[in-house]
């Protein structure tokens, strides 16, 4: 189990090293008139919404490898691999579902254009 709290603090460092997350998460703030200094000047509060749900998918996957490098956390040594496979096929399934639902968005035209 302290592997896991290891690996925890570790994502959290690279989320911060990275710049994903805390304060690009939803409800952040933009100083005067909503405007960044960044080349994500024109994103939107659902902007931030998908930055920090990609964001904490990629940290959670992080954690599951680092997690996975101890032998007493590795997938091998579980009593119930069948119903893991199970969960993460229906998890797979949803990320699925939720790609397709995306890429059917038509482009739009830059704003303030």
């Amino acid at each position: 189990m302290a592997s896991f709290a290891v690996a925890r603090s570790a994502a959290r460092a690279r989320r911060w090293e990275h710049g994903s997350g805390g304060a690009r998460g939803p409800g952040a703030c933009r100083g005067s008139a909503g405007a960044r200094d960044r080349p994500g000047d024109l994103d939107t509060v659902a902007d931030d919404c998908v930055t920090a749900f990609l964001s904490a998918l990629d940290d959670s996957l992080w954690l599951l490898a680092e997690a996975q490098r101890a032998p007493s956390c590795a997938f091998e040594n579980t009593a119930r691999p069948q119903d893991h496979i199970t969960d993460l096929r229906r998890l797979v399934h949803r990320l699925q579902g939720l790609l397709l639902r995306w890429e059917e968005v038509p482009p739009q035209a830059p704003r303030g254009l």
